[in-house]
């Protein structure tokens, strides 16, 4: 066969020029725009996937800061009760701030004695209220002190705002000769737990 070569026409040109450009374009589309949008899809449902798990990080550091909000005021409340009740351990300290309130004001002491500590258990009301039973110990005291009445008032007034939990059961009032004199029996309560 014989091949002819002549010049190709304008318009052979232009659709010759037209077939290449689509033939690119085909290939363009198979080999680089159709897997980029397969690509774009997956990596959309990634990023939607990957948003779901911010969403739940974020949930759980949020429930963190709230958990650790609760754990701090449930760390300052163990603190308070701790002091409110303190453990039979810590007694000496506590009688030493007894004893530092007590001679924090001008008045006589006459008798300051402990007596045995007993184990306690709540009341059947109180175990509902507190949802169990709760155990301690007291350590009974009686404090026999002399003085004027505005002293003795005081000194029972800073009693039963003392930060340990002071059960002040019975006063006794007297009149001597030139004051008064005041014999506190009080408990003090302590748990046996720690």
């Amino acid at each position: 066969m014989e091949i002819i070569s002549r010049p190709l026409t304008r318009r052979e040109i232009n659709l010759l020029l037209i077939a290449g450009i689509l033939g690119l374009a085909f290939i363009f589309w198979i080999l680089i725009y159709s897997p980029s949008l397969d690509k774009i899809s997956a990596l959309k449902l990634d990023k939607a996937d990957l948003e779901r798990v911010t969403s739940r990080l974020e949930e759980k550091v949020a429930n963190r800061a709230a958990i650790q909000a609760q754990w701090n005021r449930l760390q300052q409340e163990q603190e308070q009760w701790a002091t409110l009740v303190p453990s039979p351990k810590d007694l000496p300290q506590v009688i030493g701030a007894l004893e530092s309130l007590i001679n924090g004001f001008s008045l006589q002491i006459v008798n300051f004695e402990g007596r045995e500590l007993s184990q306690a258990q709540s009341s059947q009301q109180e175990s509902d209220d507190a949802g169990g039973n709760l155990n301690y110990i007291v350590a009974p005291y009686v404090l026999e002190v002399a003085g004027g009445e505005a002293v003795l008032d005081q000194l029972l007034e800073e009693l039963e705002a003392f930060p340990h939990l002071l059960m002040i059961e019975r006063t006794v009032w007297g009149r001597g000769s030139n004051n008064l004199s005041l014999t506190v029996h009080f408990s003090l309560i302590l748990s046996p737990d720690r």
